[in-house]
């Protein structure tokens, strides 16, 4: 499976890991959002600026990636690598961030849940940014009737959602091509 990305040159990179354990996440839907948050950080250190990641759970651990720095995307690795979602409320946490977010970025959020707390902030998200990509990582087969009208209210927002069932991440390796 490939995901590609379309990326304007000039525009911050905002790559934002739901760490949050709210009861429905299962291992492997946090692994593959972990793999998939290191694979777009490493396409956008190759092709951007300038990139931030911000991993979410009971607090907010900021790292920002220059260009050309891999020491930094190191430091992103290693944090990858020994981070484990804890019992905290995504969307509260995020909320709490906005205001300390920059403007005129373009944000790629990787969670395993969907739901109308998130969409309220991600709305005012959407205000400050160029633009909000959503990498849903489901353990289901398909979208459940609720998610899937919440992904249709994003849509008319401009929040694009792409879901990645427990079956794709199964089979298929996660190639990221940003152009």
């Amino acid at each position: 499976m490939t995901k590609e990305f379309e990326k304007d040159k000039s525009t911050d990179v905002l790559v934002v890991l739901d760490a949050c354990n709210r009861g429905k996440q299962n291992w492997l839907q946090f692994d593959a959002a972990a793999e998939l948050s290191a694979a777009l950080l490493e396409a956008f250190e190759k092709k951007s600026s300038k990139a931030t990641f911000l991993s979410v759970h009971d607090k907010v651990e900021h790292f920002s990636i220059a260009e050309g720095r891999r020491a930094q995307l190191d430091r992103v690795y290693q944090h990858l690598a020994a981070v484990e979602p804890v019992p905290a409320l995504f969307p509260a946490v995020l909320l709490q961030e906005l205001n300390k977010m920059p403007t005129g970025f373009v944000a790629y959020i990787l969670t395993a849940s969907l739901d109308e707390m998130l969409f309220d902030v991600l709305r005012k998200m959407n205000m400050h940014s160029h633009g909000i990509h959503i990498l849903l990582i489901s353990a289901a087969a398909e979208l459940a009737d609720s998610d899937r009208m919440l992904v249709r209210h994003m849509a008319k927002q401009g929040i694009t959602v792409t879901s990645l069932t427990k079956k794709q991440l199964a089979a298929d390796p996660i190639e990221v091509n940003v152009f």
